[in-house]
């Protein structure tokens, strides 16, 4: 039995111990977007989780036929995907997903049934799944910068500590208590921080659907580290459709991530028309060239 969890975030990371929690004897690999799938790996009929990330829906199909596949997601663009083959195909594959919640959620609402959902489970989905209407987003913000500062959180290599967030509630009391303390911190420093960056760094551009003829004019950062968080002091919502973070992979090409405000705006639809997917308000690729000009700000 194996289990392949979205390597590159908390949720995913959550949602492999999740997992690991209720399957003690599944095998834990993280896996991200653009990697190399071991197939070799998988035995004929074996049992295989995937979870808050997936392959290409006629690679999923295919993982699918080797055995059993759970895949619990919450990408739009991936269901989307499931939704149109599964029309054509007549079959479906076994999980859960949906949009409304984060994939540690919908792990702990697959395994643990009518079970209270942890706080951990629930401050990192609300965070991923960017519902800050459901509570404070400073507190939200602070839990998930709390959590950064843990050295690891690989539930591979660290299901003593995820089995602690997963336990009784005077033991999580004194353990959350302390990622908040941690994460307050970081999280005023960071704001301030971001608005350093954008000063010497944001411009504006235009990311383009050449297949669609339609562009969204951006504010853009060129780093390798943040979200939507970094414009806060530049992103304005009657000027910009969305707000671009890139960098330049070690590995050669550029990853790019997208992210809006607005309700009309789907960005993961402009992710997948450079082969990416993600939300709707948040979403991702990876490229040789970049698709918008490196301008400069008025």
């Amino acid at each position: 039995m194996k289990c392949f969890y979205h390597s590159a975030d908390l949720d995913g990371h959550c949602s492999g111990a999740i997992i690991k929690k209720f399957n003690p004897k599944v095998e834990l690999i993280g896996y991200n977007y653009g990697q190399e799938f071991p197939w070799d790996s998988i035995q004929p009929g074996e049992q295989v989780f995937m979870v808050d990330v997936s392959l290409p829906m006629p690679q999923m199909y295919k993982l699918a036929s080797m055995g059993t596949l759970y895949w619990i997601d919450h990408h739009i663009s991936a269901i989307n995907d499931h939704e149109e083959q599964a029309a054509r195909e007549d079959w479906s594959i076994k999980g859960l997903r949906r949009t409304d919640r984060a994939a540690c959620e919908l792990c702990w609402e697959w395994c643990a049934h009518h079970e209270p959902v942890p706080p951990v489970v629930y401050y990192l989905g609300i965070y991923d799944s960017w519902r800050f209407e459901d509570y404070e987003e400073r507190v939200v913000k602070a839990f998930q910068y709390g959590m950064r500062t843990l050295k690891e959180t690989r539930p591979e290599h660290s299901m003593m500590v995820w089995e602690g967030f997963f336990s009784a509630k005077t033991e999580q009391e004194t353990i959350l208590q302390e990622i908040f303390t941690r994460g307050r911190t970081i999280f005023d420093y960071q704001l301030v921080q971001n608005e350093k960056t954008c000063r010497a760094c944001a411009f504006e551009t235009d990311l383009h659907d050449y297949a669609e003829e339609s562009f969204l004019k951006c504010i853009a950062v060129n780093s390798n580290l943040g979200n939507s968080d970094v414009f806060r002091s530049v992103y304005d919502p009657e000027k910009h459709d969305a707000m671009l973070i890139f960098y330049r992979s070690k590995r050669g090409f550029w990853r790019v991530s997208i992210y809006s405000t607005h309700e009309e705006v789907d960005c993961s639809r402009y992710a997948k028309a450079f082969d990416g997917g993600g939300h709707k308000g948040a979403a991702g690729f990876q490229c040789q060239e970049l698709p918008f000009e490196l301008t400069k700000m008025d």
